[in-house]
């Protein structure tokens, strides 16, 4: 059996598209070569750039890993864990104003 591909316009045969449920044919609408630079262009509008920052605790500046990674460096982000679990969040945070309101 074949399909044609809803993007690049050629007849392939079913085994060029991903398996899905959903759909009638049980295959996706288009191919997977299709499908792949769809996925691949997609990522790289949404990288998000990382620059260097100063942590918020030491002041040191520090490249985070991920895009998350907004307010401290990986030392004392372990601290604050290490802290935590041992005295709770007030422990780490003593003296300074960041978590009080």
């Amino acid at each position: 059996m074949r399909k044609k591909c809803n993007k690049c316009g050629e007849i392939k045969p079913l085994k060029d598209f991903y398996r899905h449920k959903a759909c009638k044919n049980g295959v996706m609408a288009i191919c997977k070569k299709c499908h792949n630079a769809r996925t691949i262009a997609s990522r790289g509008k949404h990288k998000v750039k990382l620059e260097k920052k100063a942590c918020n605790h030491c002041g040191d500046t520090y490249m985070p890993k991920r895009a998350w990674q907004k307010y401290c460096c990986d030392a004392c982000r372990k601290a604050f864990e290490r802290d935590q679990k041992k005295k709770g969040c007030a422990a780490f945070h003593q003296g300074q104003n960041i978590g009080k309101r």
